[in-house]
């Protein structure tokens, strides 16, 4: 009996301001990419820093999970978790999914993915940092 493949989830995470002021954008979360190999049945996870550079306002975002869908021109789109194939979204948890974070701080989030126990190849999602 053959064993299945370990699964693969690349979570991509993107940073949305939306900002008057362009320079006003000022925060980044690192790293900025994270790819997680989970066994089938268990849980991995990651922590990410988001980093307020702004030098005198509070930084309120809202985080949430997305599928995403590479098109052919190049682009992408993002539907809601659990409506492609390849979805992982449903089996992130973001914690917290929402944060306060200080004038010139850092705050740590956690990113955890549980695979299915039938679970074989890659699975992709996208988690969104959004500030309005």
């Amino acid at each position: 009996m053959t064993r299945p493949l370990a699964w693969a989830v690349v979570v991509a995470l993107v940073c949305l301001g939306f900002v008057r002021d362009v320079h006003a954008f000022g925060f980044s979360v690192e790293p900025s990419r994270v790819e997680l190999t989970v066994p089938p049945g268990k849980r991995r996870g990651v922590t990410v820093t988001v980093n307020n550079s702004q030098a005198s306002e509070p930084l309120q975002l809202t985080i949430y999970v997305r599928d995403i869908v590479h098109l052919p021109a190049g682009s992408h789109d993002f539907p809601a978790p659990g409506s492609t194939e390849w979805s992982c979204a449903k089996w992130l948890r973001v914690v917290p999914d929402k944060l306060s974070v200080p004038a010139g701080k850092t705050a740590q989030v956690r990113i955890s993915a549980l695979s299915p126990p039938d679970a074989q190849g890659g699975h992709y999602a996208m988690v969104f940092f959004e500030t309005r």
